[in-house]
């Protein structure tokens, strides 16, 4: 394999957290499990992940989110973000039969779990980076409708689960706009955020933007963002998706939450 010289990545979609609940329920939960590699480092993948990881990491938008992530000193009124890579936490006997945390992991495929920036607080909100491969495609040269929906399912369930105070949320419903085709071998921003709380129900918004053709050295080259607002390399990608979503807690949701506590404090004492 041949890593391409310019920046050609996609994206992925992704369903909802399943970690430990039962096959039949689509939802998201907060977990402890020690994490798993965040990128597939054989001798094979591991020059692609390396441009890869330089591709999103010379990012404006990106280089701006990690400040705040790092930064030890932030401006009021700033938000801070923090950084972590989308099921990096899956119990390693789970990857096999997690669709988006292993059988949509590969070379030409995901070639590393998107890149997520978190913002906890009033209002959730989540920043994610990927790329996607050419092998994701369903008419020749163009991603599959479906993997929008995957992305922004498992990205909604975040927040959902960040909303609800038992950390589970369920897909009730979502919508998706598909506004231009999306490319293969691209860098994709996808932006998600919880607008507002009802009880039981979280309504959330999200877009999805595919970067134009760039390499590490190009964007580096540009000032990091000022801000979490819509970036310049946004500005000049193409906007290809709008979705928007209905969450909602389960009534089982406190029963989870008393079973995970009972195990951990089982094996705590």
């Amino acid at each position: 394999f041949k890593p391409r010289p310019t920046c050609q990545l996609r994206h992925l979609g992704a369903t909802a957290n399943r970690l430990s609940m039962p096959a039949k329920l689509q939802g998201s939960f907060k977990t402890n499990e020690r994490p798993i590699k965040t990128t597939l480092t054989d001798s094979a993948t591991f020059e692609e992940d390396q441009q890869i990881h330089g591709l999103i990491s010379s990012l404006p938008l990106v280089r701006y989110l990690r400040s705040t992530s790092h930064s030890s000193t932030i401006a009021a009124g700033q938000p801070k973000y923090t950084e972590l890579h989308l099921h990096s936490k899956i119990h390693p006997s789970a990857v096999s039969t997690h669709l988006v945390g292993g059988s949509l992991l590969g070379q030409n495929k995901l070639p590393m779990r998107p890149q997520l920036f978190v913002r906890d607080g009033p209002t959730v909100r989540m920043i994610a980076t990927c790329y996607i491969g050419s092998q994701l495609c369903g008419h020749p040269g163009y991603v599959h409708g479906g993997l929008p929906f995957v992305l922004f399912d498992d990205l909604f369930a975040r927040c959902a689960s960040m909303t609800f105070n038992s950390g589970v949320g369920m897909t009730a419903n979502m919508d998706l706009q598909f506004r231009k085709p999306s490319i293969p071998d691209r860098v994709y921003i996808v932006r998600a955020e919880a607008m507002k709380r009802e009880g039981r129900k979280v309504w959330l918004s999200g877009s999805m933007r595919c970067l134009d053709s760039f390499t590490a050295e190009q964007m580096a080259a540009k000032p990091a963002a000022t801000g979490d607002g819509l970036s310049v390399e946004e500005e000049l990608g193409s906007l290809v998706v709008e979705a928007s979503s209905l969450f909602v807690e389960p009534k089982f949701a406190s029963v989870c939450c008393l079973l995970r506590t009972t195990t951990i404090m089982t094996i705590i004492c």
